[in-house]
Order: C-alpha cells, then sequence, then structure tokens
C-alpha cells in the first residue's frame, strides 16, 4: 500500500492496538476485569499519523454502552463476555468487562492472570476527520501535523489479543511508562487495516537522555532492537496465518518461541493427525474444504431464489453460488449426497431424499440449515423497527429475575482546612426495578413434497415470516410499554403523572408544547430530589398520523406557528423524528420526547448475553419424512425511570 494512499472514508471499520492499554483484574470480583483500549499516542498508518481524540464529545460510546460485547482476536465467533460503563479516564477508552462462564472464556481469563495474554485491541468506525498539515495545530491546538486526527468516533467492540501491534501493550503498564521511540511500516490485507507498528523503549536516566548514549539510544543498539522486534513480528505473523488458514490456535505455537519452519511442520503433523478415517459415510470424519464450499454455494444458490431478501443481498448470494444458482433442488440432494460418498446412480428422487434425511448430518441437512440461517437472520436485520433508536439495548447472563439499583447524586464537596481531612460522601440508592429475559419461539418445517416440487420459495418465506414477526414483536412490546403508562416498581406511581412532572399541556406538535416539554425533562430532578439533571431531549417520538406535521415543523426554517416568516423556528433539527405506527393503535394524536438512552434508564431492552439475534436450530425429528428448525429469540423489556420522557396527549 503506497504511503501516499488516502485515508479511509468514514465508516470504514478500522482496529488498532494502542500503548498505554491493558486489563487488570478487579480485586473482590472474580470475573470483572478494567481494561483500557485506546488512547490519543499517535498511530502509524499507510496514510500518516492517525491519532484518536479523547476529548469531549469526541468518543461516542453508545454502541459499547447498549450491546458492547468483549471478543478474542477481533472473533466475533469467539465472545468472551459483555462491555459495561465505556467511559473516557485520563484521555484513554476504558471499560469494565464481565466474562462469562463458559470453557472458552475461563480458559483466557486463566491466561491473562497467568500473564500469558496481556494485550488488548479496539475495532472502531471514524465519523469525522481532521487533516493537520506539517508545522501547523489542530484547531483546537493539541496536536500537532502532520496528523490526521479522528474528531468524532466510535468504538464497536474491544478484543483481547494474543499478539498486539505493539509489544510494549498490555497487563502491567504503568501510567509513566511513556518514553518510547516509536517505528513505523505500513499494510494492508484483503481491504482491512493490518498495523505493523513497532515501539522500542528507550531507558531514561535523571537528566532524561537515554542511557548509553548522548541523550539517545545508540544508533547500532537501536537499529538491533529495530531488526529482532520486526523479526519477531514476522514470525507471528506467518505464523498466525498458517494456524487461521488451517482453522488451529497460534497461541502456543507463538508463546513457545518456535520458528516458522518447526511450527509448519507441527501443524503438517497435526494435519494428518485429523485427517478422516476412509468412510463412505458422512458424519463420520471432519468435511473436507471442498465439501464446506459446495455447502456454502449451495445454500446461497438456495437463500437467493427464496425471493425473501432485498436486491443486492441476492445479487451477492447469486454471485457467491456460482454454477449452483441454476440446480433444483433435488440436484442439490444429489450432488449432497455424492459428497458423502453415496452412489445415486440409481436412485429415484424419493430415494435420494430419504436417504439424505436419514444420514442426519451430511451435507445436504448443512445446506438446509445453513439456507435457513441466512433467511432468518437476514430478514430479523431489515426488519422495519424503531425501539433500537430511543430504548436502552442491555444484557442479561441468564434467565433470572434481575434487581436494578439507581444510585442517587453524590453529596457536594466541602472545603478542606489545610490541616484537615476528607471525609467519605454519602448518596441516596433508589429502589430496584425488575429486569428478566425470556424465550420466544416457532417451529417450521419443510416437506418431502415442497423439497421434489421444488417448492424453497414456500419455505423460505414462512422462516422469514416468523423473523420478521420476532423483530416486530420486540417492537410491539416496547411500544406497548410506552403507551400503556404502566405502575412503576421504584416508587408505585404510574410512568407519565403529575407527580413526575413529565406530562405536557395537549396540544399538537409546534414550538410551544415542544418548548413546554424541554423544559419539564431538564427541570427533572435526581434521586435526592435536589440535583437538577438538566436533561437534554434527543428523540420525539410520533404516530404515523402525525408524521407530516412533524416532519414539517422539525425543517421548516421559520416558526409556523407565526404569521411573519421572518421569525426564526428556534426548534428546527432540534430533535430526531421516530415514527411508528404501533402508536396508532393507542392515539393518532399523542406524541413524547425522549432522552438519548444512556442518559436515564427509562424504558429498555434485554438480549441473553447481548445478542440482539435470531437463534435457528435444526430439531431432531424422528419417523417424518422433512425437516423443521426452532426459531426463537431471548429478550426482555422493562421500565426503570421515569426523567427521560415526557408525555403530551395531542390536540
Amino acid at each position: 500500500m503506497s504511503k501516499n494512499q488516502a485515508r479511509p472514508e468514514t465508516g470504514v471499520r478500522m482496529e488498532r492496538a494502542s500503548p498505554e492499554c491493558g486489563i487488570r483484574a478487579i480485586e473482590g470480583e472474580e470475573r470483572r476485569y478494567q481494561l483500557s483500549f485506546s488512547s490519543e499516542t499517535p498511530y502509524r498508518r499507510w496514510f500518516g499519523q492517525e491519532v484518536l481524540d479523547h476529548g469531549p464529545d469526541a468518543v461516542n460510546m453508545r454502541q459499547l454502552s447498549d450491546i458492547g460485547v468483549v471478543l478474542f482476536n477481533h472473533n466475533r465467533d469467539r465472545v468472551l463476555g459483555r462491555v459495561e460503563n465505556p467511559r473516557i479516564e485520563n484521555g484513554r477508552g476504558v471499560c469494565d468487562v464481565v466474562f462469562d462462564a463458559d470453557e472458552e472464556a475461563e480458559k483466557i481469563r486463566a491466561k491473562i492472570d497467568g500473564g500469558s495474554i496481556r494485550a488488548t485491541s479496539v475495532s472502531y468506525r471514524v465519523e469525522n476527520w481532521e487533516s493537520v498539515k506539517a508545522g501547523e495545530k489542530s484547531l483546537d491546538g493539541r496536536f500537532a501535523g502532520p496528523c490526521e486526527i479522528a474528531k468524532r468516533w466510535t468504538p464497536v467492540e474491544v478484543s483481547i489479543v494474543a499478539v498486539p501491534a505493539d509489544p510494549t501493550v498490555g497487563v502491567g503498564r504503568n501510567d509513566e511508562d511513556e518514553n518510547q521511540e516509536t517505528r513505523g511500516a505500513e499494510g494492508q490485507m484483503d481491504g482491512k487495516e493490518t498495523n505493523l507498528d513497532t515501539t522500542v523503549t528507550a531507558p531514561v536516566s535523571e537528566t532524561g537522555r537515554a542511557a548509553g548514549g548522548n541523550g539517545a539510544t545508540g544508533v547500532g543498539e537501536a537499529e538491533a532492537l529495530a531488526r529482532g522486534v520486526e523479526a519477531e513480528r514476522a514470525r507471528v505473523n506467518e505464523i498466525t496465518t498458517m494456524c487461521r488458514g488451517l482453522g488451529m490456535e497460534a497461541d502456543a505455537h507463538i508463546t513457545s518461541g518456535r520458528s516458522v519452519d518447526e511450527v509448519r511442520a507441527a501443524l503438517l503433523d497435526e494435519m494428518i493427525k485429523r485427517q478422516p478415517q476412509v468412510s463412505p459415510r458422512a458424519g463420520d470424519g471432519v468435511r473436507t474444504d471442498e465439501a464446506d464450499k459446495f455447502t456454502r454455494a449451495a445454500s446461497d444458490a438456495l437463500a437467493a431464489r427464496s425471493g425473501t431478501l432485498g436486491p443486492e443481498r441476492a445479487q451477492e448470494m447469486r454471485k457467491n453460488a456460482g454454477d449452483l444458482g441454476g440446480f433444483r433442488v433435488m440436484r442439490l440432494v444429489q450432488r449432497a449426497l455424492e459428497q458423502d460418498g453415496e452412489d445415486t446412480r440409481n436412485m429415484s428422487d424419493e430415494q435420494m431424499l430419504e436417504r439424505a434425511f436419514l444420514l442426519g448430518d451430511g451435507s445436504f441437512a448443512a445446506i438446509m440449515d445453513q439456507t435457513a440461517g441466512k433467511v432468518v437472520r437476514d430478514t430479523y436485520e431489515q426488519a422495519r423497527t424503531t425501539y433500537q433508536f430511543w430504548t436502552r439495548l442491555g444484557s442479561l447472563s441468564d434467565f433470572k429475575k434481575k434487581p436494578t439499583f439507581r444510585l442517587g447524586e453524590m453529596d457536594e464537596l466541602p472545603e478542606v482546612p489545610m490541616t484537615g481531612e476528607l471525609t467519605h460522601g454519602k448518596f441516596v440508592e433508589q429502589d430496584p426495578f425488575m429486569r428478566q429475559v425470556r424465550t420466544y419461539g416457532k417451529k417450521v418445517g419443510i416437506s418431502r413434497q415442497m423439497l421434489i416440487n421444488d417448492d424453497i420459495g414456500q419455505f423460505a418465506k414462512l422462516a422469514a415470516g416468523y423473523a420478521n414477526s420476532a423483530a416486530r414483536q420486540i417492537n410491539r412490546d416496547a411500544y406497548a410499554l410506552l403507551t400503556s403508562n404502566p405502575t412503576l416498581e421504584i416508587d408505585g406511581k404510574k410512568l407519565f403523572v403529575a407527580d413526575h412532572k413529565n406530562v405536557a399541556t395537549a396540544g399538537a406538535p409546534g414550538t410551544a408544547t415542544i418548548a413546554q416539554m424541554r423544559k419539564l425533562m431538564r427541570l427533572q430532578k435526581g434521586v435526592d430530589g435536589k440535583t437538577v439533571l438538566n436533561l437534554s431531549p434527543m428523540f420525539l417520538i410520533v404516530p404515523a398520523e402525525l408524521e407530516i406535521a412533524a416532519r414539517q415543523f422539525m425543517v421548516s426554517v421559520s416558526d409556523p406557528a407565526q404569521n411573519n416568516p421572518g421569525v426564526a423556528n428556534v426548534l428546527r433539527g432540534s430533535l430526531e423524528i421516530i415514527v411508528d405506527a404501533e402508536l396508532d393503535a393507542v392515539s393518532g394524536k399523542a406524541f413524547y420526547i425522549a432522552a438519548g438512552p444512556m442518559d436515564t434508564d427509562g424504558i429498555g431492552v434485554d438480549f441473553l448475553n447481548g445478542q440482539n439475534q435470531i437463534n435457528v436450530r435444526r430439531g431432531e425429528v424422528m419417523g417424518q419424512l422433512g425437516m423443521q428448525w426452532d426459531i426463537y429469540i431471548d429478550y426482555g423489556v422493562y421500565v426503570g425511570d421515569w426523567r427521560g420522557m415526557v408525555y403530551n396527549q395531542g390536540a
């Protein structure tokens, strides 16, 4: 990649492991750790020095707060736990991590405690860049050019990594360990940035000069150290690439210090051991790469034909399917049986299907599993829901009821005399509200007749219908909680009631009504009943009947309530409009304003382990010439507080 290539466009997902990051256990809590994942230390990219701004409003923590997870090596299939309380501390991105109790998470946690895994990394998207030329400074005067500053960026997920891009990253790194020289190299692989930076630490004497020379590390020593680090990085990269390509773990080979040739020989031995015994039966051995490629292409072919995917997604599937795109279902059944070592030359369609069903976990079952998964998950992701914008998305680790406490505001800090001692503070604790996730699901099946008739569309529409229904159900439950005005557990009063000061004077959306609603929200007080919260509304939630009126008001330059067009609409663009027809079933006139989902507890939606996705699992059906799948999702809705919402019954 050329050094002169422009920086990535906004929204491109990037990864980096930066100096001063690490992870440490929190005393007294078995699986809770504090993890730092980012800093303002310049990071060498192919396009120059990159700086992540950690100033006020620079980092959007919403995604980490809502559904943040911690991964291993940025692998979305290797979730180690959940992220809690992401924040900025001393110019660094910091969060708490609660490890899951499963075997893999415990394994990685043990390696962290033992010191063999010590590094962290962050995946993020940049929404706004600032370019600073050589000899100049950034607009806020904090950074010197040349550099590219991410002025507004969003962490997507954090990872614990076996091998960081920077060898100084990790556990036990102190704030003082910042005297470094940084050497850079550039790289990119498969359209994804690959950082090859190396940080060389020089010991510093009391005078600030590096030991062993005139204020800097000796040239020969520095070059030798740099070459050694580059050689080690090359070894690690090559071993990691080889192991990933074979689906094997690289950690043990890397930490053992083996050479690339030694690891290559060990991997060859492991491949020989993994080779299945010669057998005509599927499921008796490990599936080959060719069989996996065939399964993926065949499932893409069926999904593309299902009629449930959008045009772009269907086109992508057809491209992936290649020559299999025009195959009928029974032709794919035949090819699948042949992949499993079956002789189909004298089999009828009925016999091939019976054989495919009897094989259980054979190639055809794998094709149908992947097809069902693609149809269901794509449909769920594309469902037209709006709850996710204004509700707080959370995570629960099991199905038990969880009491959630909201701590009140701390008391004020008194002046401390010169010889005085600090005293412990006090705070008010609010009564808890309960959260719980439950499982909701249906079965969907495909019969022998549907397969022989090549009717994959009917099955796909059923599966997609349930996926869409699941998404709409969550949406409906969230709005039902909003419109039903439930009784709160924290104080035994209705959500919208005069005592809560969140019911506005009736009227259509306009300057006067929304101004009053904004004022009510800003004047809300905390748990102590004294602290003014000064909450800022973010959303205007309206039924379909009010959509056009609300949009006209929010884009109008002049105040629609005034006869003089010179009077400006001071509320123009101040709120994001959320329109949902679920509201119309209760009232086509009532509307709401809501604060950001992280400002107060408000209405929330929890998912099991933070996984906002639908699950598809093939059921074991005996004695039936067909196949069926369980489609289910684990979620729960709750209302925790009234302070971030204001209601208006409308005109």
